[in-house]
This record gives C-alpha cells, structure tokens and sequence, in this order.
C-alpha cells in the first residue's frame, strides 16, 4: 500500500508501451516455448493487470531509492 500511496502522489504511471516492452523482454526470456501460446498468456488482462502493477511497484521503489540517496547523506551510506 505504501508504493500504491508514492505512485499515486508522485503521479507515476505505467504507459501502454511500458506493458509491451515487459511482455517482450518476458518472452525473450522464455525461449524454447510456443511463443504465440505465450504471447497470449501474457496479453491477457488479468495478466497485463499484474504487470502493470509490479512495474508501478518498481517504479514507485525507483523513487525512493533516488530520493533516499540523496536526503540520506555521506552517513547513512
């Protein structure tokens, strides 16, 4: 809930491309497997919903890892 709260407030988004370029990496990582097959597991919206969400997640514990970086000082390092 805390990352939903940050993407919220810092207005991070995942875009329609974000989603294809993940699907892609996603297959080329399964390789050897029917890819069509795969391609329309992952194109599913319940699927593409999931992804969406982690990538938000992941963008969201982006920010706070640059932003904690740089507030935290030579100290806390």
């Amino acid at each position: 809930l805390i990352l939903e709260r940050i993407a919220e407030r810092q207005g991070l988004e995942v875009s329609e491309e974000d989603i294809r370029l993940e699907v892609e990496q996603l297959l080329r990582q399964q390789s050897g497997k029917d890819a069509a097959a795969m391609r329309a597991r992952l194109t599913r919206p319940e699927v593409t919903d999931k992804i969406k969400n982690r990538l938000r997640s992941e963008k969201s514990l982006d920010f706070v890892y640059r932003n904690a970086r740089k507030t935290a000082g030579p100290a806390a390092r």
